[in-house]
């Protein structure tokens, strides 16, 4: 699966190009259902549910973007787990609830998705360039503030935040992002 956007038709499924979505997008839909339920056994029953649903239902389906069917899923499923889970007064609607439309929650997913993975990389930093990036990109400041802050000169500030976000960016990419 080399495109991210390709058209997949589920009936096109075999095994291997199953195995190469179920490698490709277990971690992802994972910690996005990690992040919707905060219970990290749950949210692995939750996506293999999912998988062995998309396998199951195949050549029933037809899906256009893999990655978003597969959060979809994910995020209807925690859904329907919060549903049984809740003890609803007879008094209290579902319907009553505020669901955020797709796009938001597709955004709200995008944003959490690049948040976890800058924070991941973030700890493979050494300390003092984890500590430039998140004065610069967590609090807003300057270089000049920066360099006051850490007793550095701008220069060193200007070249260490280079190599940070070069290297940041280099694994986004490697990411997907």
């Amino acid at each position: 699966m080399s495109d991210q956007n390709k058209i997949l038709s589920c009936k096109s499924i075999d095994a291997k190009s199953f195995e190469q979505i179920y490698i490709r997008y277990w971690d992802q839909v994972l910690q996005y259902a990690i992040c919707i339920v905060h219970d990290e056994s749950l949210a692995k029953d939750m996506v293999q549910h999912v998988f062995v649903s998309l396998w199951d239902k195949r050549k029933e389906r037809q899906i256009e973007h893999i990655e978003i069917y597969l959060k979809r899923a994910v995020k209807y499923a925690a859904l329907h787990e919060i549903k049984k889970r809740l003890i609803i007064d007879d008094k209290m609607d579902l319907n009553d609830v505020d669901i955020i439309s797709d796009q938001e929650s597709d955004q709200d997913m995008m944003y959490q998705d690049l948040h976890l993975a800058i924070d991941h990389m973030m700890t493979k930093l050494p300390s003092k360039s984890k500590d430039m990036f998140v004065l610069k990109f967590r609090d807003g400041l300057d270089n000049s503030a920066i360099a006051d802050a850490l007793d550095l000169s701008e220069k060193t500030i200007r070249n260490k935040l280079s190599i940070c976000l070069k290297s940041v960016r280099m694994n986004l990419k490697k990411v997907g992002f």
